[in-house]
């Protein structure tokens, strides 16, 4: 399971670099949580709207190509495309929550909220 899970990851990751120019929901959480720690406010914005564009297209091309109702789709595979799905917008408010709590500056913060508000 673990072995399909990083192939499915990398599958997606290249998909999505070359559709929307971005990856970030095929990365794991984890490592986007890292990549927030050290970064800036601007930072978790641009990781966060990369997110949005990216969850657009996965999910238009599935919707319109129907690809979650096919019933030769392999369910591990069904899973982890509908769990990819599903973490938006849930994960972008917390990595956005997380950023705005260690930002010091009033302006950072206020950003921070307006995109979380903007993403409910």
């Amino acid at each position: 399971m673990v072995a399909y899970l990083h192939v499915h990851r990398a599958y997606l990751r290249i998909i999505l670099e070359g559709a929307v120019g971005s990856a970030y929901a095929a990365m794991d959480e984890r490592k986007i949580e890292k990549r927030l720690e050290g970064g800036t406010w601007e930072e978790a914005l641009e990781i966060v709207r990369a997110r949005e564009r990216e969850m657009g297209h996965l999910r238009d091309a599935l919707e319109s190509k129907g690809v979650l109702r096919d019933p030769d789709l392999p369910e591990d595979v069904r899973s982890f495309l509908e769990s990819v799905t599903r973490s938006f917008p849930d994960l972008d408010i917390r990595l956005l929550a997380m950023a705005r709590r260690r930002e010091a500056s009033e302006e950072g913060r206020e950003e921070l909220t307006k995109a979380m508000r903007d993403l409910l």
